[in-house]
């Protein structure tokens, strides 16, 4: 089910059971093995969103992103040897950078941008939460924003949570981001509250003997649009 954004007033203290540490702990060591199998390949991962705030669910997904492009056969050097997966194209909206993204059992999304990421986007990643191996490693969670527009705020009983409607100054202090992109995360997902899902600019499912790099550059060539989309990128 799609989580709404909260309007203005929540403000609450969420005290984690048993289950819910040992869950996060178990996605985190999940993580973690991803992470290392990468690091030993010179790469640099991070983990973004719930996992890295502390605030996930049953099925909460694990995401591993990359912050600058990576040739996607390193990529696939480290998966081919741990696990199965699909690898898909995508583009959030027309004015995003397109990334590759490696789809894993139990819920493992793994993504690399195909172009360098404008700070606007790196910004994202600070604004939902991004810790690094190492911060992992320690035990580290840090403050970032859901879906649901709550800031969350880790604590050593489990997280604080307010809207971050009405506190958007204070949530820029704590996640260290420009206003910019809190009023244009509130602005998107109360529309796509709204509006219902629309769905993404491209989601295009790549063949596994297909080099991501080759099958993206066919895509420039056969949809204009797409082409069109990038040249603000280059």
């Amino acid at each position: 089910m799609r989580e709404k954004p909260r309007g203005p007033g929540v403000h609450r203290f969420i005290v984690y059971k048993e289950d819910d540490w040992i869950l996060l702990q178990a996605l985190r060591k999940t993580a973690s093995r991803f992470m290392q199998e990468f690091q030993k390949y010179g790469l640099t991962p991070f983990i973004h969103g719930s996992v890295a705030r502390g605030d996930i669910k049953k099925h909460s997904d694990i995401d591993i992103i990359f912050l600058s492009p990576i040739p996607s056969y390193k990529i696939e050097i480290v998966l081919d040897s741990i696990a199965e997966y699909e690898k898909y194209i995508m583009m959030a909206t027309p004015s995003t950078v397109p990334k590759a993204v490696y789809k894993l059992p139990g819920n493992v999304n793994i993504s690399i941008p195909l172009l360098k990421l404008k700070k606007r986007e790196e910004e994202f990643y600070k604004f939902g939460g991004i810790i690094s191996s190492s911060e992992l490693a320690s035990n580290k969670r840090v403050a970032g924003v859901n879906k649901k527009l709550l800031l969350i705020l880790p604590k050593d009983y489990g997280h604080e949570e307010l809207s971050l409607i009405g506190n958007e100054v204070f949530a820029r202090r704590i996640l260290g981001v420009s206003m910019d992109i809190i009023w244009e995360r509130e602005r998107v997902l109360m529309q796509r509250n709204e509006r219902g899902r629309t769905g993404v600019f491209l989601n295009k499912k790549v063949p596994l003997d297909v080099c991501v790099e080759k099958f993206f550059n066919q895509l420039l060539k056969e949809l204009p649009p797409l082409s069109k989309a990038l040249r603000i990128h280059r």
